[in-house]
């Protein structure tokens, strides 16, 4: 009997876990803020290949809604996870003012957002695009192709 439960216990926990993944795979990338070339997002692809797809999918919208990109030929726009506004730190162990962006146009203490950084995209639209992920570059060519170039 007691092995029993046990067993719709631990079947019941797996399913839960296993449910939890996917949906945290499946939630939709949200936009929460631009400002210049940094482009917020909620919910942010897991994967390179995600995120880079998703940059791929998105990059056109982006571009005419909020105009990142002013020179094809030379551009760098820089991908950040929202965490959530934030008052800048005040302690000695709460980090540094430097890791946070804080926005004048919010008008309360809780105005920052912690810098943390997802993906930079660089390059020239017409030559080669290069995506810098963690501590990998990939590179694209005009034909779509993507190349590791340091791992």
């Amino acid at each position: 009997m007691a092995k029993t439960m046990l067993k719709k216990t631990l079947i019941t926990g797996i399913f839960i876990l296993a449910t939890c993944i996917l949906w945290l795979f499946f939630l939709p990338t949200k936009v929460v803020r631009v400002d210049n070339h940094l482009v917020y997002l909620d919910h942010a692809p897991i994967t390179n290949e995600g995120k880079i797809n998703w940059w791929k999918k998105n990059r056109v919208h982006l571009q005419e809604k909020y105009h990142l990109i002013e020179n094809p030929e030379s551009f760098t726009v820089v991908i950040m996870r929202f965490g959530g506004y934030k008052s800048l730190p005040t302690g000695s162990n709460d980090g540094s003012i430097d890791d946070y962006h804080c926005f004048d146009d919010i008008k309360n203490k809780e105005n920052c957002v912690y810098n943390h950084g997802i993906m930079i995209i660089s390059g020239n639209l017409n030559k080669k695009i290069y995506y810098g992920i963690g501590n990998k570059i990939y590179s694209e060519t005009p034909g779509g192709k993507l190349i590791l170039l340091k791992e």
